[in-house]
Order: C-alpha cells, then structure tokens, then sequence
C-alpha cells in the first residue's frame, strides 16, 4: 500500500430486529471520506487524517486529526481537535473514555462484538460492531466501517 491513501469511515446504528454479523448496512449516521498517511509498522499499520470542520447554525468547528491504528486484532481510533476521544475496539472487551467535545465530556464505553480486517494489495476494510454505553447504560448498537484505499495521485 502506498503512503497516501484515500480512507472513507462511515458509521451507523444497527436495527436490533438484524441478527448480529449480518449483511444488512444499518441506516448510515455520518460518512467522512479525507485524504490520509499510511504507515506500516512491525505492530501493524497505522491512518492519519484530518476530519473536516463542519458548524450547524453558523457555529465555527475545530478540525479533527484523527489516528487510526490496527495492532495485534486490536482497533484504536484517536481524535484531537474538537473533539477528543479514544476510542478502543477489541472483541469480547470493554473500554471506556472521555469522549471531550466543546459541550461537554461523556463517558463513553465500547464493548465489541466483532471485529473483522479484509485486506488486499490496493485496499484495507475494516469492520466492527459495539455496544456503545454512556455512563455504564447501553445506548446503541453501533457499526463502524474502515475503508482505506490507495489515492489516486
């Protein structure tokens, strides 16, 4: 894979009346697609990019830099900027954060059901499904879908 690599996250909530692992996308949330660095290492891989700042009612937002790592089966999304989390994705576990945006900090945890990694030559997808909880009560079931893919420059 070559360093500069096009990634597309698009995250969901899951309808409950779906088995778990099933093909059905759930109705998307948010999709962010940006230009990114990619980086192997011995450990895995790791993504850097930036999330565009986007304001409702004329209210101004940071940009988010954004590292996604894939280590040993394990998932870590870290944000910094607006918004400031990390975020923690390994099957059968739970993990907890600050989740800090300008409004406020929650927290947060993700315990996941699956994780799954497709890698070819040109492309990295990684999947995963969590439970995500806000003060130790369940609030969705969440799916998280990784593109990265080589850019086309």
């Amino acid at each position: 894979m070559t360093k500069h690599v096009y990634i597309t996250v698009t995250g969901c909530c899951r309808d409950e009346s779906l088995s778990s692992h099933s093909q059905s996308l759930p109705e998307i949330d948010e999709t962010v697609t940006a230009p990114g660095e990619f980086y192997q290492r011995e450990d895995g891989f790791y993504i850097l990019y930036d999330e565009p700042a986007e304001g409702s009612g004329g209210q101004q937002r940071t940009n988010v830099k954004n590292i996604v790592r894939l280590r040993n089966s394990v998932l870590e999304l870290t944000k910094k900027g607006g918004i400031n989390a990390r975020m923690i994705f390994e099957p059968e576990r739970r993990h907890r954060t600050d989740y800090i945006t300008p409004w406020g900090t929650l927290l947060l945890e993700t315990e996941t059901r699956y994780l799954n990694v497709n890698r070819t030559e040109d492309k990295i997808h990684i999947e995963a499904e969590y439970v995500l909880s806000a003060d130790g009560s369940a609030i969705s079931t969440r799916f998280i879908s990784i593109i990265i893919q080589k850019s086309i420059q």
